[in-house]
This record gives C-alpha cells, sequence and structure tokens, in this order.
C-alpha cells in the first residue's frame, strides 16, 4: 500500500501543535484518540506526555514536556521544534478523524502478513483463518470505537433524553418492548445495556422475544436474531405466526388461511429482520458473524440471542459462571458500540422450579444469577400458572392468562404484569382474558387484540 495513505506527518504536527498551544482541550481530544494512532514513534511519546503532565497537574508547556521527554529517552529537539512550528488548525477533528482512519489502514495493511502466514499453516482451514482475521479487524475497531465519553458528553445525553421525554409526552428514548404493562413500567433498554428473558420450559421465551421482534418489525426497526437453538425456518414461520391469524400448525400443514396478512408478513421480514442459524457454534464465533452485520448494517436496534444455554451446553460445570459472565458482558459492549440494544435468553433452572410448591420465577432461578443479573439492565421471567394447575392429562387451554415478573429493571419499576399468552400463535398480548368458564376460553377470539 502507498505509504502517503498510511500516514501524514504534518497533520500529526498539526494536532499536537492545537494541544501545545491550547492545553485545555486535551481531555477531550485525548478521549478520541490515542498516542498508538500516531505514526511517528516521537508523536507518540509526545502526546503520551502531554496526558501524564495533565494527569499529574503540571503545565503542558515546551519546557516541562522536555524534562518528561528526557526522563524516559525519548526526547528529540528537532521533532519538537517540528511540532511548534506547525500550521495553525481551523478544524482540529478532522485531522484527529484522519489520523485514525491512516492508523486502521496500517493495522489492515499488517493483515497481509497474517493472512500469508495463515495460508501457509496447512492445519488452518478456510473457516479457521477467516475466524483469525475477523478477530483482528475486531482489534482495530476496538482501538477506534473504545473512547470515553467526557462529562460534557454525558450531561449533553442526559439533557437530550430530556428534552426527547418531554416533546413525546413522557415517552423515554431507548429500546421499547412495545407491552403496555412493560412501558407502564418504564422497562426502556439502552445501547450499553442488555436485557434478559427467562423462563422454565413451554413457558413462552421465545414467543416473549418475538412478540417483540413483531412490535419492533411495526416500527420499521430491524432486528438480528441468532438463533442458536430453533431452526431459521421454524423461527420464520413462528414470527408470521406472531404478526398475522395464521396458527403454526395450519402453516406446517401448508394451509394458509390468511393469505394477504401472510404475504405481507413475509415482507416485512425480509426488510426488517435477519436470522443467523448458528446452532453448535461458540459465543466468539457468533460475536465476529455479528459484528460484520451491524457493521454492514448500522441501522439496527435490536439483537436478541435464542439461548445462551446452547452457548455453555459443553462447558465444564465449574466454568459455566465465567461463560455465562463473559457471554452477558461481551453483548453489553457490542450494544454500546453499535448503538442497538441486545436480549438475551435464557433457560432457568427448571429443578429448583418444580421443587417448589410456589412455582413462580425468581432471579435466583437463573443459572449462576449472579453474574448475568449484574452485568444486566433488565430482566424478565416469563410465568403461566395455569400450566402447573391444569389437572393431570389435561391440556393447557390455548389462550390464557400470563405473567412477566420485572426481576430488575435499572430505569423504572419492578414488580409482575400480566398479559395474555395467546398459544394458537405463541405470542403474547396486553388485554387481559375475562374468564368465565371453559368454553368462553375455547372460543375466545384472540383476533380483536392483536395490536402488532
Amino acid at each position: 500500500m502507498n505509504e502517503n495513505l498510511l500516514y501524514n506527518l504534518n497533520i500529526e504536527r498539526g494536532i499536537l501543535s492545537y494541544i501545545l498551544f491550547q492545553p485545555e482541550i486535551l481531555n477531550e481530544i485525548a478521549t478520541k484518540i490515542t498516542p498508538n494512532h500516531f505514526y511517528l514513534p516521537f508523536h507518540k511519546a509526545l502526546f503520551a506526555s502531554m496526558i501524564e503532565l495533565d494527569t499529574t497537574g503540571k503545565p503542558i508547556d515546551e519546557e516541562f514536556l522536555k524534562i518528561e521527554l528526557t526522563k524516559k529517552g525519548e526526547y528529540d529537539e528537532i521533532a519538537l521544534l517540528d511540532v511548534i512550528s506547525a500550521t495553525p488548525l481551523t478544524d482540529v477533528t478532522s485531522y484527529i478523524n484522519d489520523t485514525i482512519d491512516r492508523y486502521n489502514k496500517r493495522e489492515i495493511d499488517k493483515l497481509t502478513f497474517t493472512i500469508k502466514k495463515q495460508l501457509a499453516d496447512s492445519n488452518n482451514s478456510a473457516d479457521d483463518i477467516l475466524l483469525t482475521i475477523g478477530k483482528k479487524i475486531e482489534s482495530v475497531e476496538e482501538q477506534t470505537l473504545s473512547v470515553e465519553v467526557g462529562i460534557d458528553g454525558i450531561i449533553d445525553n442526559v439533557l437530550a433524553n430530556i428534552q426527547h421525554a418531554r416533546e413525546n409526552q413522557g415517552v423515554i428514548k431507548g429500546f421499547h418492548f412495545g407491552l403496555m404493562g412493560l412501558e407502564k413500567r418504564q422497562v426502556v433498554g439502552k445501547p450499553g445495556e442488555v436485557g434478559i428473558i427467562g423462563g422454565n420450559t413451554n413457558m413462552g421465551k421465545t414467543g416473549l422475544m418475538l412478540t417483540v421482534v413483531a412490535k419492533n418489525i411495526n416500527r420499521r426497526e430491524k432486528t438480528l436474531i441468532s438463533s442458536l437453538d430453533m431452526g431459521a425456518d421454524l423461527m420464520v414461520l413462528r414470527l408470521v405466526s406472531v404478526l398475522t391469524e395464521n396458527r403454526l400448525t395450519d402453516m406446517l400443514k401448508g394451509i394458509i388461511k390468511h393469505q394477504k396478512q401472510f404475504d405481507n408478513a413475509i415482507e416485512n421480514i425480509k426488510k426488517y429482520v435477519e436470522i443467523h442459524d448458528e446452532k453448535g457454534i461458540q459465543w466468539d464465533a457468533v460475536v465476529s458473524k455479528s459484528k460484520k452485520y451491524f457493521r454492514q448494517n448500522p441501522d439496527v436496534n435490536l439483537w436478541v440471542v435464542d439461548t445462551m444455554d446452547e452457548l455453555v451446553s459443553n462447558i465444564e460445570p465449574v466454568k459455566i459462571r465465567f461463560e455465562l459472565g463473559r457471554i452477558t458482558s461481551g453483548a453489553k459492549a457490542i450494544g454500546a458500540k453499535y448503538n442497538l440494544f441486545p436480549i438475551l435468553l435464557i433457560q432457568l433452572a427448571s429443578k429448583k422450579i418444580e421443587a417448589r410448591t410456589n412455582k413462580r420465577p425468581m432471579l435466583s432461578d437463573i443459572q449462576e444469577s449472579s453474574r448475568v443479573a449484574q452485568a444486566s439492565s433488565i430482566v424478565l421471567l416469563v410465568h403461566r400458572e395455569s400450566y402447573y394447575t391444569r389437572n393431570s392429562g389435561e391440556e393447557e387451554n390455548a389462550v390464557t392468562e400470563a405473567s412477566i415478573f420485572i426481576a430488575k429493571n435499572q430505569s423504572g419499576q419492578t414488580g409482575v404484569i400480566n398479559l395474555t399468552w395467546d398459544g394458537n400463535h405463541t405470542r403474547f398480548m396486553d388485554f387481559p382474558i375475562k374468564f368465565e368458564d371453559k368454553d368462553d376460553n375455547k372460543s375466545f377470539d384472540a383476533s380483536a387484540l392483536i395490536d402488532l
């Protein structure tokens, strides 16, 4: 690659000179760029020394910089004079962005050697090589994006959120699940946070997730589903069932009773949903594939992983606690980086629930709950009491009452909300059921309750 594309010493000098003559700007610049972004070793050392002087409360001037650099054996009088005499800047932000871009190109240029080395090793498969290269690219990206937001930026964000709520009748800025009970308790996700949906077997974890995805489609927002358990074909059919009056059992038999609804649902899924069928792969591979998709589709606002349990199914029990914490924290970091909200599904400890008289889920039912709960901002636990109170051998009513236990909610209230479970379409709805008798339940018309 042409070296002129990889660095520009005049631009680097311009940034450093700008700081030297306006040292009060250092803190803001240091949130956007690091010493490693500079090409010339002296420029790296000079910027690092500026940060060191600022941290220790010393002046950032020629004399103190000379002392600091000399102490480290990095002083270069001519190079410092070049910085001091640099042309004054009018737009430091453009210079910073250019320096970061050139740094990224240098790192990418290094990948050519990595690729050749990987190809030379006959033990490496194509998938192994692609995974290695993907991680290298992500490392470059981390250097670019993992910068701190200063207090001014934090305050600006707080004020913007307040203004948004004021202009939108109190609606909080962030990701909304689309269910009224959750809205009333201010269950709202934000980039840099992570949500958990948990439940015992057959409680409707995936049903709640797909209900939330359907609400997101209705808002014309994009979702990525990383499906580690259910096949992508079945996931699509279940989502169609949530979005329409077509029952899943009918569609599996080739029966489409509401063709127009079906066609509209398929078109909307094509536009607003991507499904990665990722059964049998590890978390790092899920992350690599997902990051690539987020880079290509920056307008995605929701990422769902179904389920976390599949990622630890083959791990030694002593390592599960660490791995679940790593997954949750990793999803949180990805959400912050790509400005989206991740939701992770997890199976609750069924043996603990089955052993209790009270079957209602608790936060402690999540496997290694302390690590998962600590990293998450929202934890929703799904429950249907009728599943446990039905008579032996009797089927649960297709449409029944359900509950979501809000076990954790950083931005609002915890507690319990009651809603409707429509088993025919594996979806949740806001409207409670007025129970009278079994016949009424069986003839209950769910179509009047759809608000998707």
